[in-house]
Order: structure tokens, then sequence, then C-alpha cells
């Protein structure tokens, strides 16, 4: 017997919807290979965009310790291991990758922009198969994502951003959208991998079973399979997966939710705020994320699918919200998101050429924000700005410099470390990723991503006096106790004058020798480039880091071959200490 059909109202009049997963004219070859075309600027954009950012090494870091058999810590040594890192089955593959002799840093780059192609293809194939959407129709959803800087900036980036989005979407489609009696397992398999590529990953399986039940319950009396199954079996096969992570996680850190959330997310009026001007400044900043919306009359029109695809458009930007925001570039936590806001603008545009040219012209324009033409007034963006510790970053794609530029430089910061300290020497800094994973010092962590002790004092900045995720910034004293090999360092090129050295090195702050710490001046070459690494290193006392002090000159005369006068200022107890990080911007 032929299954019934649902119904759509389409220009005042009632027609039937192709039944979910049954093959029709529409979801030929046209459709697909219209889906496939976007793939062309995606490409192009994602080389445009490519980078790697310095969380990336954090995890990395995590993965290259587990794949050398000292198990997934960022430090190694005496200190207890610390989760720091949000995304355990990309640590697992990265850690997989390092095994194997390959670097991460190229390798895992490589994974998402597939995890992305494959994302772009699937939403094609889904407003096609499930929506019936002609040419046009697809040509809109795909293109919003293949002319989109957000969706081609994270496609790479070395997070886990595009796989967490593969992975819901799938869910998603398998479970609200199939009827296929076998689409569960498919949805199972995807939700595994969800729940366990990021911290929040179980609670987006809850959400999107907890939606399909809601859609599946609405289109009851016309699913093969009894409305409850597909999401109660989801969810027994996730549900023991997740106690065994969380049963391990406390086990092996001791704590049951990962420490970059306990870091990173707290709840108050002021993070909210926050969060909703992070998600209105993404939007007036790409423009074309509005586009979506178009679609939101069309989806009540293919009720109840239409439902499900505006529940989840709204669900990514409510739980940015929810924690306050980002401070990367391109929006990163909307990036899960837009694949439901392309199927809506698909909705939209349907099959209807005429309007497809108009919103092809406006995602044609959304591209120039990611090659650095801003579109957005500048007093639109300064009076939504969030990034509230980065004052010149109000456009996303001169924040996508900033943050590529410094990958690239703290990568070299960490080689430079290496050179110039032993392994096991310990050094307090705030970036913690690519110089961490470029040296083997423990770190004791500023931002309290991989020092759990940071996180058990109240916050050092209120919320709206620093960016999403830098809410916690500790002084460097916060860890005099610790009795630290290094309290700061900063790096000059080998070139640099003597008395330039003495200078710099004067700025770590007379005042440390109270504390037991003195400036030392080392060589090093890296890159074949000659550099000088200044240390502010532990004396045996405070009465050696003064004598330290008072011979910097000479010291620094010593190192560098060059002769230098007298001390450029006396040694003043008075001297104010600069608690800041001076190698941090």
């Amino acid at each position: 017997m032929r299954r019934p059909v649902a119904f759509a109202i389409r220009g005042g009049r009632t027609v039937p919807d192709p039944p979910s997963d049954v093959e029709s004219p529409l979801d030929r070859t046209p459709s697909r290979v219209a889906g496939a075309v976007m793939l062309l600027p995606w490409a192009w954009l994602t080389w445009t965009l490519w980078f790697v950012c310095d969380d990336a090494y954090i995890t990395f870091r995590y993965s290259r310790h587990w794949a050398e058999g000292l198990g997934p810590r960022f430090n190694v040594g005496d200190l207890a291991p610390v989760e720091g890192y949000s995304n355990f089955l990309w640590m697992a593959v990265a850690a997989a990758v390092e095994r194997l002799g390959a670097s991460p840093v190229t390798v895992m780059p490589v994974i998402s922009a597939a995890c992305g192609a494959a994302l772009l293809l699937a939403v094609g194939r889904a407003a096609s198969r499930h929506f019936g959407l002609g040419v046009p129709g697809v040509l809109a959803a795909t293109g919003l994502l293949g002319l989109s800087p957000a969706f081609a900036a994270w496609s790479t980036g070395g997070l886990a951003t595009m796989p967490l989005a593969l992975t819901l979407f799938v869910v998603f489609e398998r479970l609200v959208l199939s009827d296929d009696a076998r689409a569960w397992r498919h949805a199972a398999v995807a939700a595994v991998a969800l729940a366990l590529l990021r911290t929040e990953g179980p609670a987006w399986v809850v959400v999107v079973a907890t939606l399909a039940a809601g859609v599946r319950w609405l289109r009851r009396d016309t699913l093969s399979t009894a409305w409850w199954q597909p999401p109660a079996r989801v969810l027994a096969v996730v549900a023991p997966i997740v106690a065994v992570h969380v049963g391990w996680r406390w086990s092996y850190y001791g704590d049951v939710v990962s420490n970059t959330a306990r870091a990173k997310v707290g709840l108050s009026a002021d993070r909210l705020l926050r969060g909703g001007k992070y998600v209105l400044a993404v939007t007036v900043n790409l423009v074309t994320p509005v586009l979506g919306l178009l679609g939101v009359v069309a989806a009540g029109r293919r009720w109840p699918l239409g439902l499900g695809v505006l529940t989840m458009a709204l669900a990514v930007p409510a739980y940015a919200v929810a924690i306050g925001g980002d401070y990367m570039a391109f929006g990163r936590m909307l990036v899960p998101g837009l694949p439901y806001l392309a199927l809506l603008l698909g909705l939209f545009v349907d099959r209807a050429a005429w309007r497809l040219a108009p919103v092809l012209v406006v995602l044609g324009l959304g591209v120039l924000p990611g090659l650095g033409i801003e579109l957005a007034p500048a007093d639109v963006q300064q009076a939504l700005r969030y990034r509230q510790n980065f004052k010149g970053l109000q456009s996303e794609h001169a924040s996508w410099q900033f943050m590529a530029r410094n990958g690239q430089i703290w990568s070299t910061e960490g080689r430079i470390l290496a050179a110039g300290t032993e392994p096991g020497e310990s050094l307090v800094t705030g970036a913690i990723g690519a110089r961490g994973y470029h040296c083997e010092l423990v770190i004791l962590d500023r931002g309290g991503l991989v020092i759990r002790e940071v996180n058990e004092i109240d916050d050092h900045h209120p919320a709206l006096q620093a960016s999403p995720g830098h809410d916690r910034i500790v002084p460097r004293s916060f860890f005099l106790p610790w009795e630290p090999t290094y309290l700061d360092f900063d790096i000059e090129p080998g070139g640099t004058s003597a008395t330039r050295l003495a200078k710099k090195a004067r700025a770590f702050g007379t005042g440390r020798w109270k504390d037991g710490y003195a400036p030392v001046v080392r060589k090093v070459s890296v890159d074949e480039r000659s550099w000088y690494l200044l240390l502010l290193a532990r004396q045996d006392s405070p009465a050696d880091a003064r004598s330290v002090w008072e011979r910097l000159n000479a010291d620094v005369a010593a190192v560098t071959g060059q002769p230098l006068d007298t001390l450029s200022a006396p040694l003043d107890d008075d001297l104010e200490v600069d608690d800041t990080d001076a190698a941090e911007d």
C-alpha cells in the first residue's frame, strides 16, 4: 500500500510534498549538480582564509603527549592532568595522526575542510530530497554556505567546528527530516561522534532528539515507523557511551566536565548582553546570515519539517547568547547554524528563478567581508563591539588576520623557547597554544584553561570589560607560590643592539628582584635566524636576583659581544611592577 504524503500550501493552493526519502524528478541530477557547483567558490574562499588558530595547538599538545604514551595531558610532570580541551574525539584523531608520524597542524585542517565540503553537499541533497526544491532553491541554499566567509574560514582553523556542524546536521537530517526505516542507525553513529566531539555535544544530541520526537509526533499519521522509536533508539545508543566517557573523565581528570567549560562559561546578565551583541555584530558584519530569515514564512508552509529547520536556526545563536559569545573571527559559534539558515533561504527561493538572482547578488556581496572589504558602518561596528580588550578588532576579517598572524608568531616563539630553555622548566604565560606545542615547558596558564586553580577564584575581569573566553585572566604574581622557573619572557631579533636589549630586559619590572626574579639573556638560532631570548628567571634568593639586576649590562654585553655603557636606570625598589604579559600582544 502506498503511504500517504504530507501537504504544503503554495501560491494559495494545496499540493502534496514529496514523501521523505522517496525519489522524485526534482531529486535527480540537475539539483545535485546545482549543489556541487557551489563547491567552487567555497574551495577558493577556504584556501584564501586557510589558517590554524592558537587554540588548536592546545588540543594538538594533548594529542602529542597521548601519542607519546604520556596520556592526554597538557603538562607533563608532577601537576595533575587537567582537561584543557573541549573536543575529545578531535583530540583523539589528532593523536592518531601524531602516532602515524604526520603533523596534526597540516592534517587536521584538511580533515576539517573535507567535513565542510561534505556538509555543503549534504545541505543541497536535503533541500532537494526532503523539500523537493528545484535548481534555484538548491543553488540558494548551497550558495549561502559556498559564498560564506564564516563557513570557509572555519572549514579549517584547526578546531572541531566543521566536524561538529557536520555531525549535528547529519543527526538532524536523519532524525527530523528522514523517514527511512534505517535512518536512525546513521543518526546514532553521527550522534556518538557529536557527543564526543565537543563538551556540549551530548546536549545537542538531546536537543535534536527532542525536536525529532516533536516533529515526528506531528507527522505520526504519515510515518512508516512509530514516531518515538528513532529518537529513543539514538538516545539509548548514545547515553551509555557518554556515561563511559564521563566516568573516564572523572577517573583521569577528577571532574565531570571539561576545565574549558569552567574557564570560559558562566551565566550572568552581563554575559547574556555580550552574547546578544556577539550575534548581532557577526550578523551585521557578515550581512548574508539575515537572508535565511526570508524563509521563515516558507518554513511555516512546509509544516512540520520547516518547523524543525527554523528551530535549529534559532537554537544555535541562542546557545551562543547563553554562553556570552566568542572572541574568534567570523562567528565561530554561529557556524553550526548556517546549514539551517541555508535551508530556510532555499525554501524562500524554491523553484522561483526570479528570486534567485537578487539572492545571489546579496550572497556575492557577503563575500567581501571575507576579503577585508567592510560593508557595515564603523559606528555600527563600534556600537556592537564585544571584543572589549581587543580595541582595534571590530571587523571579522581584522580578527581573522589577528588570529592567523598570532598562530604563526607564537609558533616561532614556541620554537625559540624550546631552544633557549630545558624541558620540564616552567613558564607563566597567557597564550599557551602554539607556544606550548612547540616546546616542552610546563605552562602555567594565566587564563586557567590548563590550570584548575585559576578557576577557583572570582573573575579577574567583569564580563563586559573583557572579550568572550578571556574573562578570567590572573596576574603573573598569582603563580609566585608555585615558584615557576620563568615568570615572563620577551624575544628580540639577533641584530638588536645591546642597549635596546638592556632596556627591554628592564621592562620586566625592577621590583621583581624582591620575588627572587631577574632577567637573563640567551642567544639562540631558530629558523636559520638568530634571536635573543629574554627571560625573567627565578634565582636562589632575592639577594641573588638583585645581584643579577645590578650586573645586567655586563651580562648583555657578554651575550651580544657589544660594549654597553652605564645602566640605563638605577635599581629602584619603588618602581611599579608590571604584572601584564609583555609577550601577549
